[in-house]
């Protein structure tokens, strides 16, 4: 999901104050603020250009999913729980949501971010081996990496690794992966807050400013 532009008549979200995956937050957040609204595929598409190449495959390893990514998946899980209509009272749900998670008890924010992870692995592991029973003379290449994946996903699974997001420090251990996951959804909460009121000032003042 690539956003080309807004008409700004309606209060957007803003984008995660730190790392990468902000398109999957943006739309995540966008589905929180307005859950009737309706996503539309365009028929064409925006080249992404990595800021640097991959130096190894992508599958050798297990997928680790940016925070950015979390934060989106876990807002969309507790979407029901919201009843507010107006999008600024969504806003506060979605980041009371976050620091209430931010102040839980180590060992709950150990076991959100493990079952966050477990779901999306399992998730992959399950999609490719449909694709492989599926299809008819796929390449050779794609079954190659198609499977690494697999096992390196299905390993992950049964394995008791820290539950360490793409964002962090590769030596972290379980209990500095939970201050992570705090920190970043307190940064997270402090942008949300500060969001509405900026947004608004740049709307009503957006003559004088780019005036400037």
């Amino acid at each position: 999901f690539t956003p080309v532009g807004v008409d700004n008549t309606e209060l957007v979200p803003c984008l995660p104050p730190t790392g990468r995956g902000e398109d999957y937050a943006f739309a995540s957040w966008m589905r929180y603020l307005y859950p009737r609204s309706l996503n539309v595929h365009l028929p064409a598409m925006l080249r992404h250009e990595r800021p640097s190449g991959p130096t190894e495959s992508p599958h050798a390893h297990a997928y680790q999913p940016w925070f950015s990514r979390f934060a989106g998946e876990y807002a969309l899980s507790h979407l029901d729980a919201c009843q507010a209509a107006d999008a600024a009272r969504r806003v506060d749900t979605l980041i009371a949501l976050y620091r209430d998670l931010a102040a839980a008890a180590p060992a709950t924010r150990i076991r959100v971010l493990r079952e966050f992870l477990a779901y999306m692995r399992a998730q992959i592991v399950q999609q490719l081996q449909q694709a492989l029973a599926s299809l008819e003379n796929p390449p050779e290449f794609w079954l190659a990496d198609a499977r690494e994946w697999i096992n390196e996903n299905g390993r992950a699974l049964t394995e008791r690794r820290p539950p360490r997001l793409r964002d962090w420090a590769e030596d972290l251990d379980e209990a500095a992966c939970g201050n992570a996951l705090a920190a970043d959804l307190e940064r997270c909460a402090a942008a949300l807050e500060a969001w509405p009121r900026l947004w608004r000032l740049c709307r009503d003042r957006f003559d004088e400013l780019v005036a400037l």
